[in-house]
C-alpha cells in the first residue's frame, strides 16, 4: 500500500487519472466484469434472434459471414481502427441478404452494397457501433479460455482451416450439420459451444467466467503498477529539474 502523501499526489494528479482513464489493461478487465445488461444480448444471439436495428431486421454474425469479410479484407476483420464506410455498407449488406446462397463475387457484393447505409438514411457511426458491438459479443465467450504461455503473436487469421475446424467441433457437440452452423448458427453461439467442447478435455477447470473479484483484484494491482511508474517519473522529474536549478545558481 503507497503511503497517505503518495494516495493524496495521485488523486491530486491530473495527468495520473488521464492515464488511468486510457490505460488498455484497465479498460479490457473493466469490459470483463459481469453485465446483467449484456446477457440479453448474449442470449438473443444464442437463439439467433434478430436484432431491429432502425427499422431493418439485421440477424446475428454467422462464423461463414465472419470468414468472408476477413477473406474479402473487411477492416472489420482484420484493423477496426481502418474501418470506412464501404467496410460497413458491405458487413450490413451481408448481414441483412445473407450469404449461404450469395452467388456473386467480391467485387459484385461491393458493388451491391455501395450506399448500402444512405440507401437506408442510416447514420454510419451509429451502424459502425452496432457492427463492433455485434463482434464483441460474438467473441466474448472465449475470454473464458485461459491465457495461453508462450502462443506465437501475430494476427488472428479466420480462414477456411479455421471455419471448418470451429464448425466441425460445433457440429459434433450439438448434432447439426456442419453446413447449418457455418451458415445459420450465430458466430456467438458457435463461441460458446466451442467452449463447452474445450470443457471436456479441461481437468483442471480453468475454463470458466472469472468473478468480479478477481477481476477487482487484477485492477487494483495495474493501477498500483501504474501508480509506481508515474511517482517513479515524477520523482525523476523533480531531480531532473533540481539538477538545472543548481546548475544554474553555480553559474
Amino acid at each position: 500500500m503507497l503511503p497517505v502523501e503518495q494516495l493524496k499526489i495521485l488523486a491530486a494528479s491530473e495527468e495520473f487519472q488521464k492515464i488511468l482513464a486510457q490505460d488498455p489493461v484497465l479498460e479490457a478487465l473493466e469490459a470483463e466484469k459481469y453485465d446483467p445488461r449484456e446477457e440479453y444480448g448474449a442470449l438473443a444471439d444464442v437463439f439467433s434472434f434478430h436484432t431491429d436495428f432502425y427499422g431493418i431486421s439485421v440477424p446475428p454474425l454467422t462464423p461463414a459471414l465472419w470468414a468472408y469479410l476477413w477473406a474479402t479484407r473487411n477492416n472489420y476483420a482484420h484493423d477496426i481502427a481502418a474501418v470506412v464506410p464501404p467496410d460497413t455498407d458491405i458487413f450490413l449488406f451481408l448481414l441483412v441478404n445473407g450469404l449461404r446462397n450469395l452467388e456473386k463475387t467480391p467485387a459484385q457484393v461491393a458493388a451491391a452494397a455501395a450506399g448500402y447505409c444512405e440507401k437506408w438514411k442510416l447514420d454510419y457511426g451509429k451502424a459502425h457501433e452496432f457492427l463492433c458491438s455485434m463482434i464483441v459479443r460474438a467473441f466474448k465467450p472465449l475470454e473464458m479460455l485461459p491465457a495461453a504461455n508462450g502462443s506465437p503473436g501475430g494476427p488472428n487469421v479466420f480462414d477456411a482451416d479455421w471455419l471448418t475446424r470451429i464448425c466441425s467441433i460445433v457440429s459434433r457437440e450439438t448434432g447439426e450439420k456442419v453446413s447449418d452452423v457455418m451458415f445459420e448458427m450465430s458466430l456467438h453461439a458457435c463461441c460458446c459451444y466451442f467452449i463447452q467442447a474445450m470443457r471436456r478435455h479441461d481437468t483442471k477447470h480453468l475454463i470458466r467466467r472469472r468473478t468480479d473479484g478477481e477481476i477487482c483484484r487484477e485492477i487494483h494491482q495495474r493501477v498500483m503498477q501504474l501508480a509506481e511508474e508515474f511517482l517513479e517519473s515524477l520523482k525523476q522529474f523533480q531531480k531532473l529539474v533540481q539538477n538545472q536549478e543548481s546548475k544554474k545558481r553555480q553559474e
